[in-house]
């Protein structure tokens, strides 16, 4: 109890435990006597090294105030903002680090420096896919994770994939291009979109289902065919559902051997 009330700020808090026996000497009940005193103050916040960004804007996205109680408990989720902070401004290699911390008893307050290397600024391009800064935080994974590594690349291309497939483009080619530092960074990425060109649905049709109506299997299909004066876009993830919904009524029905291709 005592160290989760230092840990939000009350450092000189006191816990007396006390032990009321019953009158049967039996049973007994432990109370906990809490003096948590006055909250420990932030007295200085300094920050030192290559911030990348102003040092206002990084006093705003860390969030603890000089003057404020200083709750180290929530000392981590600041250093957490600060770095996505940072990764919205495209420096995804950010490192923070307490480089110092001291405290005054007698003052009841703490001194706090943190250390801030903002690391190189990684330039994000999009070659034949225009969309918002704020579209792309939303979208892609750099922001979220605050990372350009290999696998988040990789991730960032699916996700661009998805996203032309949600909009009708069947087989779009997504490709990316990257340049490196001498330590091995990725410190310029490219990528080139070409969606090609959009597909309609003209016609669904069950081919190969005599065991089952074809009429209950395009009742379970979600994938539509185009109207006279209304387009039907080909979503590729909305056919791999209807195709696992076919298979899975199949499988249901008892043949467990059955497979869906692709005509």
């Amino acid at each position: 109890v005592q160290g989760t009330l230092a840990d939000r700020g009350y450092q000189g808090a006191v816990v007396e435990p006390e032990l009321v026996v019953s009158d049967n000497e039996v049973e007994g009940t432990v109370v906990f006597h809490l003096r948590p005193g006055e909250a420990t103050r932030l007295a200085r916040l300094d920050f030192i090294g290559a911030l990348g960004i102003s040092e206002a804007e990084t006093r705003e996205a860390f969030g603890l105030r000089e003057g404020g109680v200083f709750r180290y408990d929530l000392l981590g989720e600041s250093i957490e903002r600060l770095r996505r902070r940072l990764a919205e401004n495209r420096f995804f290699y950010a490192e923070i680090s307490i480089a110092d911390q001291a405290s005054n008893q007698s003052a009841n307050t703490a001194d706090l420096t943190l250390r801030v290397d903002a690391g190189p600024p990684v330039e994000l391009q999009f070659r034949g896919w225009n969309r918002s800064e704020e579209e792309l935080r939303r979208m892609l994974p750099f922001f979220e994770a605050a990372s350009v590594a290999d696998w988040i690349l990789n991730q960032a291309r699916a996700d661009v994939i998805a996203e032309l497939q949600r909009q009708g483009y069947w087989k779009p080619l997504v490709s990316f291009g990257r340049v490196r530092d001498d330590q091995g960074r990725n410190v310029a990425v490219t990528f080139t979109v070409a969606p090609v060109r959009r597909a309609d649905v003209e016609r669904v049709e069950i081919a190969g289902s005599e065991a089952i109506q074809a009429d209950v299997l395009l009742g379970l299909v979600q994938t539509r065919e185009r109207r006279l004066l209304r387009g039907a876009p080909f979503i590729t993830s909305v056919w791999q559902q209807d195709q696992r919904a076919v298979l899975a009524h199949y499988r249901r029905n008892g043949f467990l051997q059955a497979r869906v291709v692709e005509a």
